[in-house]
């Protein structure tokens, strides 16, 4: 008949672990369930790297992200003992889901009182208007009186006198074919400007045609005709004669 050896004999396959029934639970150690290696071995690496992008979520993307892979790690057994914890990780996804909604809460108030204060604003010019129109009437235009109630007066309007002629008018070619620029010294109190135009041909020059009527003291003109001579001046609109004298005549053939 085959005897077992004694519990004194039984020794563990890790060395200097030894095996007996009451370490074991075992009253028949022999028929002990063996040790075995207990660490998850790691898998095969392929390459893997983890994609974050955290920079483009929104608030609601990343809230969702951190909520859902924090699941994921807690129902995972490969993942044991992550770091962070997963009860640290959703203290952090409470709090910042916890300001979110705070600070929606705070965006939605300064625009209702954005609305608020720019209504008590025009209701504040109006009476304001108000007071300057009662002003204004008991005052009967004095200016001290108007001083004294705490309101400006406007600067009286000074007379305008004739206007001069504008000065260094140019006439410079561009780069599109027949195009030409045309600019001058800006008068003080002008108005507009009047630009007119004339040709020569064969030696004598065409009547003065008015071509343009602008606030601006430049202009452009399109469709010249190459190697034709032009000739322009300019005058300022306004002042007490209605009009300046016109410019000295510059000449320019168009390219």
């Amino acid at each position: 008949m085959k005897t077992h050896p004694s519990a004194a004999q039984i020794v563990s396959p890790t060395p200097g672990l030894v095996l007996t029934p009451e370490s074991t639970g075992f009253s028949d150690v022999a028929n002990a369930p063996k040790a075995r290696a207990t660490a998850t071995p790691l898998p095969v690496a392929d390459g893997g790297v983890i994609k974050m992008g955290l920079d483009g979520m929104t608030d609601a993307e990343l809230q969702l992200f951190a909520r859902t892979q924090n699941q994921k790690i807690a129902d995972n057994p490969e993942f044991s003992e992550p770091a962070p914890t997963v009860a640290d990780m959703a203290d952090d996804i409470d709090e910042f889901s916890e300001l979110k909604l705070q600070l929606e809460a705070a965006k939605l108030l300064v625009k209702q009182l954005t609305q608020a204060k720019n209504q008590s604003r025009n209701k504040l010019e109006n009476r304001l208007r108000m007071r300057a129109a009662y002003v204004q009437l008991a005052s009967n235009g004095n200016t001290d009186r108007i001083l004294s109630a705490g309101f400006d007066v406007r600067d009286r309007a000074r007379p305008v006198g004739e206007l001069p002629a504008p000065e260094l008018l140019q006439v410079e070619l561009s780069d599109a074919i027949g195009q030409m620029e045309l600019t001058w010294r800006p008068v003080e109190d002008a108005r507009t400007y009047l630009v007119q135009q004339a040709t020569v041909v064969d030696g004598q020059r065409s009547d003065w045609t008015l071509i343009k009527v602008s606030g601006k003291s430049r202009l452009t003109l399109s469709g010249m005709t190459v190697g034709r001579p032009y000739l322009f001046r300019v005058a300022a609109g306004g002042g007490r004669t209605g009009r300046s004298d016109w410019s000295a005549e510059v000449m320019r053939y168009a390219a």
